[in-house]
């Protein structure tokens, strides 16, 4: 791995960890196998927005999976702590400097393909989920967490693309009972709590007025996809009377 600069300095002990991970684990199944994805990916690879402490490795083929069980290589790992999760979808690993590797088996759900890696010189190749990728796997897997870090992520996201939510639900990658159970989880967010945990994820000076917001940034932007989704039904509705 080359000297880090700028925004990228901040996840010098992520790199290495995905790095790490590559070399102990991931070169033993095909690279268009996994792609990075999540938190870490997002504020590297996108929005440089905050700072993300875990690794998340997702595998779009269960057949992969055995093959990065810890029971092959934890007692002999240079990388990780003995201690691990495992479940028939779900690996939870933890470096020996406390990053947290998850490996997720989980498939595409949308119609984009991961980008191959341009940005880190880390001596092999691999590939990245995109923006559209990563919120949707937040929306559909993690709704109702109310988790600190997916709304200021998701919350950033629509204010990059207005249409994102859209997209997402014209293309059937989240529906809207999805949204619907979402919403709800939203309203009941504790606020303060929220307020109190968004320095542990320190957005940078350009987005913390969207940190801040992120709750009613996201429950606008679902309330505009509902109109437009009302007017198409009203439209739908007069063609069908035609």
């Amino acid at each position: 791995m080359k000297n880090l600069s700028g925004f990228l300095v901040n996840f010098k002990e992520q790199i290495e960890a995905l790095e790490n991970t590559y070399n102990e684990i991931l070169k033993n199944i095909p690279v268009n196998a996994w792609s990075f994805g999540g938190g870490t990916a997002l504020a590297i690879y996108h929005f440089e927005h905050r700072m993300s402490f875990d690794i998340d490795i997702f595998v779009n083929d269960v057949q992969y999976f055995s093959y990065l069980s810890p029971k092959w290589f934890i007692d002999d790992s240079e990388v990780f702590k003995s201690n691990y999760a495992e479940s028939a979808t779900n690996i939870k690993l933890t470096t020996k400097n406390d990053i947290k590797v998850d490996f997720i088996v989980s498939p595409n759900l949308t119609n984009i393909k991961p980008s191959k890696n341009d940005k880190l010189d880390l001596g092999f190749d691999f590939y990245v989920d995109s923006i559209e990728e990563i919120i949707s796997k937040k929306i559909r897997y993690r709704k109702e967490m109310n988790l600190t870090r997916d709304i200021f992520d998701i919350a950033l996201a629509i204010t990059k693309d207005s249409t994102l939510f859209k997209r997402l639900q014209s293309n059937n990658t989240i529906n809207l009972d999805e949204i619907f159970v979402w919403q709800n989880a939203l309203s009941e967010l504790n606020q303060k709590e929220y307020l109190n945990e968004i320095d542990i994820v320190s957005p940078v000076d350009e987005f913390k007025n969207i940190a801040v917001n992120a709750k009613d940034i996201i429950l606008s932007g679902i309330d505009e996809l509902m109109r437009v989704k009302n007017i198409e039904l009203k439209e739908f509705d007069l063609k069908e009377d035609i």
